[in-house]
């Protein structure tokens, strides 16, 4: 009975990191567009958006093959596939990492800001990760260095 219980609880930890690090997270996609809702001037602190732990953010811009997101990770990310960056020009894909392993991403609607001035292979630690608001020429609202 207690090593059926183990494995039980095993699987069950299993699955939550896997859901975990295969299924986006939209609360922080919100949190992020609340901030840039705030308007032209905004300053949006990564690390307020996104407090959990976390070594660097990247951001993958519309049409961004899988084979390059791993590349710029420095690791393969399964989670890729679930992401509609690799076909989708409405959303681009944000990725926090830490220790070599995708802690949480989402698909952030460029409805809600515009990150592909953000787009670097590098990515951000937490201090780089600071980045205003402004608007286009089209009006929209896009987050920039």
């Amino acid at each position: 009975i207690i090593a059926t219980f183990v494995c039980i609880c095993l699987l069950c930890c299993a699955a939550g990191y896997y859901c975990w690090s295969v299924m986006p997270s939209a609360s922080v996609s919100r949190l992020l567009a609340d901030e840039v809702h705030r308007g032209a001037g905004t300053v949006v602190d990564f690390s307020h958006v996104a407090p959990f732990a976390w070594d660097r953010v990247f951001v993958f811009h519309p049409y961004t093959p899988r084979t390059h997101i791993d590349a710029c990770l420095g690791f393969p990310w399964d989670g890729s596939k679930w992401s509609e960056i690799e076909s989708s020009d409405g959303v681009n894909l944000v990725v926090f990492v830490r220790d070599g392993a995708v802690v949480c991403w989402f698909d952030h609607s460029r409805r809600d800001g515009e990150l592909v001035a953000l787009a670097d292979p590098k990515g951000y630690t937490r201090e780089e990760a600071k980045f205003r608001v402004s608007l286009d020429q089209e009006q929209r609202l896009v987050l920039s260095k």
